[in-house]
């Protein structure tokens, strides 16, 4: 500063027209969690080791069947062929030693090529019906006994799942097969359909969900058969 100047500070002060001071009422700010952020929030309350996720982060899946979303999800592993799963395991063991559950409740054991088995065929079980898939990997008292690998539960949609009056979702999809055989490059279209509405004002009780998919797809495959004829030996004399 040179000599002769000095610094001057003016306080200035915003007021109303009418000399006072406006305050707002106060408010709240809420927010409801939905798909993954409510799964992560499941997961973190869980009292064992589990693994949340919602259906919908995973966006179209093959065929829209539980075994193709399963194959994503870490500590599982599936068993299949043709790109599809069949059977899953948990952390490492075979699928005999595991339990697939809906809401809890045991799923019936429907075994590939009618032969019998403990595991579960998880292709058949339609993706479009849950909204949350939960692997717990260190099971609890309250399940089963058998599940010694561990359990995987499928949590079905619940209409009141968001208190949004309704909501709905719709996605469409089209596969061809480029191997050259059966269908050769013949669109095959697939859709999966999501509806949900409350019935009623704030404190309804009552409403409905709605949930369709369609799916097909062609692969076309190269199958060997090996036939063995008997010869007949002083060892084996028996008569065809």
């Amino acid at each position: 500063m040179r000599p002769g100047e000095r610094t001057t500070v003016a306080d200035i002060g915003l007021k109303s027209a009418t000399e006072t001071i406006i305050k707002l009422d106060d408010f709240v700010v809420q927010g409801e969690r939905e798909g993954q952020a409510k799964a992560i929030v499941m997961e973190r309350d869980a009292p064992n080791v589990v693994t949340i996720v919602a259906t919908d982060a995973y966006g179209n899946v093959g065929s829209n069947s539980v075994g193709n979303l399963l194959q994503y999800l870490p500590g599982l592993t599936t068993e299949g062929f043709d790109g599809e799963a069949f059977d899953v395991s948990v952390r490492g063991m075979s699928p005999e030693y595991g339990s697939v559950t809906t809401d809890g409740a045991r799923l019936a054991s429907s075994a590939a090529g009618g032969g019998l088995s403990r595991s579960t065929f998880v292709l058949d079980i339609g993706l479009v019906n849950f909204s949350e898939i939960e692997v717990i990997k260190a099971p609890t008292p309250d399940k089963a006994a058998d599940s010694t690998g561990g359990v995987v539960n499928l949590r079905t949609r619940s209409v009141f799942a968001s208190k949004a009056p309704r909501s709905g979702r719709l996605s469409v999809g089209l596969a061809t097969t480029l191997k050259e055989g059966m269908r050769f490059k013949q669109p095959h279209p697939s859709f999966t359909l999501n509806y949900r509405q409350i019935l009623g004002g704030n404190d309804a009780k009552f409403g409905f969900t709605f949930n369709a998919s369609s799916t097909a797809r062609y692969i076309p495959r190269d199958q060997t058969n090996v036939d063995y004829e008997e010869t007949f030996t002083t060892l084996n004399p028996r008569t065809p």
